[in-house]
């Protein structure tokens, strides 16, 4: 009994309540392990993880000629008018994540320095975003600037502090503040779901708690608004008591309402596709901090992608769906992720999404969704055989086909906690 005291007073030390935890790093769209894996792969010429590598490294984006051009204040209107410095901060944002990548899976010293000349030349530019495209605009690059900085912090220890801490106060002064106030509930929810995505993302980057629940709760309330099921009742939810607009207008003149079916559909797929990517990242984010947005809601961002796919495969739409014309059909490279956790974390199937991804691998870039085949295709499937090995309350979790510490998380009793003291969901 005396020694189960000291065990449990032992275990409540090495894992911190929810308001003392640390957030786990790096952990935004991959974790320490997983970048591992990537560069075993790649340096073993395994597919399709050679090619994506090969054609991220052939990229503009992964030269080590690039040179990024930021402004002080980037202003973006709609339709890529009054572009002064946005399509140049889109291909920043993805030169940054692309030169993270290429040092984390290469070694290759000289794309972690390019890497941090970027973000630097951000971090000591940019004062503001101006323009009635300015939030989506953040949406669509802050988040490959984090992931960019997520992975330099953590790998790369020549990136100075006195750098790091500009980067992320130019991050809470000229790209956070459109995004978090942005409370326009009649603009459609891709905007939405890509602000959520770069919250997450600095969130986690700062260690902060506040903004991370912040965006939780945004996700939880967006993704029943964006994506139908049948338990919503017979038409959608709305994402805000206050829309003005009624269901069927902001639904572009759909009526029947199938499970599955997004808010944008008939609009086009285009937009569904990055209105999905965002959600995704915000949820892969998540998974890496214990914390299960996937699953929510009857794993409905499955369901969304799995209702879509037959329309990207050229499946025709029936005449009551959007008139039965669904437009916007080609693939863009939103898949890879989610099909990652779906059907190699957790074995659910997704016959529709694998096909996908089957007819359009390797996925590239489209504004804040990258390179997603070299980054998540079957990571999941070693994540989950990986055994556990045998050990005491208190102790770091070792998998033992890992033959190593998984990082943050700790046995309590017959449970397994991640560093924030929550039972570990995986």
């Amino acid at each position: 009994m005396r020694l189960q005291i000291i065990l449990t007073v032992i275990a409540a030390i090495l894992v911190p309540t929810a308001a003392e935890a640390a957030f786990a790093h790096p952990g935004l769209l991959n974790d320490k392990f997983e970048l591992d894996f990537m560069k075993r792969q790649v340096a073993a010429g395994l597919q399709p993880w050679k090619g994506a590598f090969d054609k991220m490294k052939a990229s503009g984006y992964g030269s080590l000629n690039y040179k990024a051009s930021p402004r002080a204040v980037i202003s973006c209107g709609s339709g890529g008018s009054a572009d002064l410095g946005c399509a140049q901060e889109t291909e920043d944002s993805h030169a940054a994540y692309t030169q993270a990548l290429l040092w984390a899976i290469s070694g290759d010293v000289r794309y972690a320095q390019k890497c941090a000349g970027i973000l630097d030349a951000y971090a000591n530019t940019v004062t503001g975003h101006a323009g009635s495209n300015a939030p989506l605009q953040i949406g669509w690059t802050g988040g490959g600037f984090i992931r960019a900085a997520e992975i330099l912090r953590y790998t790369y220890p020549q990136w100075d502090k006195s750098q790091i801490d500009k980067f992320s106060r130019t991050m809470n002064t000229a790209y956070l503040p459109l995004i978090e106030s942005f409370a326009k509930y009649g603009f459609n929810g891709n905007w939405d779901a890509v602000m959520i995505e770069v919250m997450i993302c600095l969130a986690v980057f700062d260690d902060n708690q506040r903004l991370f629940d912040a965006s939780v709760a945004r996700y939880k309330k967006r993704t029943p608004a964006y994506i139908y099921d049948a338990s919503d009742g017979p038409v959608p939810v709305k994402p805000d008591p206050s829309l003005a607009k009624d269901i069927v207008t902001f639904w572009y003149g759909q009526k029947v309402y199938r499970n599955g079916l997004s808010q944008e559909t008939c609009r086009d797929l285009r937009h569904v596709q990055h209105g999905f990517g965002g959600l995704i990242q915000t949820a892969e984010v998540a998974w890496h901090q214990g914390v299960d947005l996937y699953s929510l809601f009857g794993n409905r961002l499955l369901e969304g992608l799995e209702f879509h796919a037959q329309y990207v495969l050229g499946a025709k739409a029936p005449a009551d769906l959007c008139g039965g014309n669904v437009t916007g059909t080609e693939a863009m490279p939103t898949w890879e992720i989610a099909y990652n956790h779906y059907h190699n974390r957790k074995r659910l199937e997704m016959p529709r999404s694998g096909q996908v991804i089957a007819k359009n691998s390797p996925e590239d870039v489209v504004q804040h969704m990258m390179w997603g085949t070299v980054t998540h295709h079957g990571v999941g499937l070693e994540e989950t055989t990986a055994l556990i090995a045998p050990g005491r309350v208190g102790e770091p979790l070792q998998a033992m086909s890992r033959a190593r510490a998984i990082p943050g998380l700790y046995r309590a009793g017959e449970k397994i906690v991640d560093l924030r003291g929550r039972i570990f969901r995986r």
